[in-house]
């Protein structure tokens, strides 16, 4: 009975500290590289367009993508493949011997650059996008009919996520630099990582001359908004991190190690790195670029077989209104356009409603009756069941909802992370938290994410981790954002402070 109050108490005091305010658009987080950066990767044959549908577009799925696309069919197999072996690259590069993510990446690709300007923000030649509760998803167009080398750079954003799911931003970019200069043979089968990018060698005087150094990357939060300033913090953050990867292995696998376990960066880099001056590794640097570490390993061959078919012209309005909501500030008309197309085709066409839901202005009854359509028409879509629950005020219905979405898709980390807030709101801590730690890990950690999962911790007696999360959500936050770290690193103190080491309530702070 005791243990039936106390869980009962700790319910109610998580739902009056948590964020119960909706997933909106301002939560979303973006990641992009330039087209400065952008290179040919492969030739990809069979380039002409060709119409499958009345809309000319067609889905294809495989083991970790869902591509949607207006390429010719062979070439779309083709680009399916290759990114499939990039993937498998990169992890084999990148991470070996780790668990890799067990998600699905959500892709469009565009046949024409043209076709895809209104949908890339600024010159931008591809996007990765974590867009919560949606599945991370990258968006490009074919240069000339070849693959981007944008895509290896916007993959390794993706999937690097997984591994460190707060990253500071030279390290996240100059990460995704270094990997996108990865290399598969087909007929050899090996895999090749390390060469230096013929565009950084190019961009070498931009650099020099704006004077990037190793302090003011250190400091940097946002990209810059000039583009020879931008040019030249991707190819400082290229080599602080292959220097890194090079010269100081293990202190910089140290690095990762803790960023993985959610020590704040800076600290961890004080703890590795603190004893270097920065002036001492700009001089190390300064020779990166005339050297060449090349790593190669073999990735076994796996069987290929994409589930095809051709989408519907609803289907097809709604995949580019979701494709718009890239740049939802600036293009609401363009999704409102495409909404407006799809929906009157099929009324229930989900990623129409979806986007209606979330990137538009709607009233509550607006919102209510687009959740039940989702569920009404998809009821196998972990989406429908995440709108359902954001329109409902009930702890049941909610919690019920968030099950129905973690069934529907069991790596869909939207989907965990509200089914750990509602068994929080339920007494169910120890579930709670299996589901928070793999939630973090396949989306954003947004605010609301990382504040579920620093409770999650401290409501299993983990109050050092829970504090240790909070601290480092609060050190890698955005000035908009820091607000609301700070009230998810001070539930978690509270909590802990609050109760002891059983879960019993203490009469006072010790």
């Amino acid at each position: 009975m005791a243990e039936h109050i106390d869980k009962s108490r700790a319910a109610a005091r998580y739902r009056a500290a948590r964020d119960v305010k909706a997933l909106r658009v301002s939560g979303w987080r973006k990641c992009w590289q330039h087209a400065a950066l952008g290179a040919s990767l492969a030739g990809l044959s069979g380039c002409a367009a060709g119409l499958r549908s009345a809309s000319g577009w067609e889905q294809l799925t495989t083991e970790h993508f869902q591509i949607r696309t207006d390429v010719a069919d062979v070439t779309a197999r083709d680009l399916a493949r290759l990114l499939e072996e990039t993937r498998a690259s990169l992890l084999a590069l990148g991470w070996p011997r780790s668990k890799v993510p067990p998600s699905r990446t959500d892709v469009t690709i565009f046949a024409h650059r043209g076709a895809a300007a209104d949908f890339l923000p600024g010159n931008a030649s591809g996007v990765c996008v974590r867009q919560p509760p949606f599945a991370n998803h990258i968006v490009f167009s074919l240069n000339g009919g070849r693959l981007p080398e944008t895509v290896a750079h916007e993959l390794s954003h993706d999937l690097s996520g997984w591994f460190m799911p707060i990253q500071p931003l030279w390290f996240a970019e100059g990460l995704a630099t270094y990997l996108q200069s990865v290399r598969y043979d087909r007929d050899t089968g090996k895999a090749t990582l390390g060469e230096v990018p013929a565009q950084i060698v190019r961009m070498e005087r931009t650099y020099s001359r704006e004077g990037v150094g190793v302090r003011a990357l250190l400091d940097s939060e946002h990209h810059p908004e000039f583009t020879e300033q931008n040019q030249a913090f991707y190819v400082g953050s290229w080599l602080l991190v292959y220097h890194l990867l090079n010269e100081y292995d293990e202190p910089f696998g140290n690095f990762q190690m803790a960023l993985k376990r959610f020590v704040p960066w800076r600290t961890a880099w004080d703890l590795e790195f603190g004893k270097i001056p920065t002036e001492q590794l700009d001089r190390e640097m300064s020779a990166v670029l005339h050297n060449n570490s090349t790593r190669s390993v073999v990735i076994p061959e796996t069987k290929f077989e994409p589930s095809v078919r051709a989408l519907s012209v609803a289907e097809t309005h709604g995949a580019l209104a979701r494709a718009a909501m890239i740049r939802v500030r600036d293009s609401r008309a363009l999704i409102e356009r495409e909404v407006e197309r799809a929906l009157a085709l099929e009324p229930n066409e989900l990623l129409a409603l979806s986007a209606r839901f979330y990137a538009l202005p709607t009233t509550r009854n607006q919102r209510a009756d687009l959740a039940r359509r989702a569920v009404a028409g998809h009821p196998t879509q972990a989406l429908s069941w995440l709108m359902l629950r954001e329109t409902s005020a009930d702890v049941g219905e909610r919690d019920r909802a968030s099950a129905r979405a973690v069934q529907a898709e069991p790596f869909s980390g939207a989907a965990r992370l509200a089914r750990a807030e509602d068994k929080l709101a339920t007494g169910h801590e120890v579930e709670a938290l299996e589901d928070a730690v793999l939630g973090v890990r396949l989306t954003v950690p947004t605010a609301r994410a990382l504040h579920t999962y620093a409770i999650a911790l401290s409501a299993n007696r983990r109050c050092a981790e829970a504090e240790s999360v909070a601290a480092a959500a609060l050190s890698a936050a955005s000035a908009v954002e820091r607000g609301e770290w700070d009230r998810a690193k001070s539930s978690a103190e509270i909590w802990c402070s609050t109760h002891d080491y059983a879960g019993r309530p203490r009469l006072a702070p010790p």
